[in-house]
């Protein structure tokens, strides 16, 4: 079994590499509420928390799509969210959710490689790399 640590790490660095390949300077930062600091073609500067997971098996007798559950934490201090599908090797990036908000759950048919390219260009206007 993978430890939280090392989830949590790969989550980080797939999505600096993804981000990377799309012509940013990204730095992984061990800071509470922000892991990732991330200076765009354009010269823009944002800060990203990374949350990171493995699928879960449906629940019986309850709603049978395979969902990625994140715990949140209410330190989050970032502009954006990237919930990082670590068995697909997508990510979807948002803006953060409510201070309140103790855990968010994505349904798999949710990470597509078009939807992370949506996400991306729609918050940090980059396009795929070539």
């Amino acid at each position: 079994m993978v430890s939280a640590t090392n989830t949590g790490r790969a989550g980080e660095h797939l999505v600096a590499h993804l981000l990377i390949l799309r012509g940013c300077h990204v730095s992984i930062v061990d800071s509470e509420g922000v892991d990732l600091w991330v200076m765009t073609p354009a010269g823009d500067t944002i800060n990203i928390e990374v949350k990171s997971a493995y699928p879960r098996a449906p629940e019986v007798g309850r709603n049978r799509s395979i969902r990625y559950a994140f715990t949140l934490h209410s330190t989050v201090k970032a502009e954006y969210m990237a919930f990082v599908a670590l068995d697909l090797g997508l990510f979807l990036l948002r803006r953060p959710l409510a201070k309140n908000a103790k855990q968010c759950a994505i349904p798999r048919r949710h990470f597509t490689p078009e939807a992370m390219e949506e996400t991306i260009n729609a918050h940090l206007l980059l396009k795929p790399p070539s």
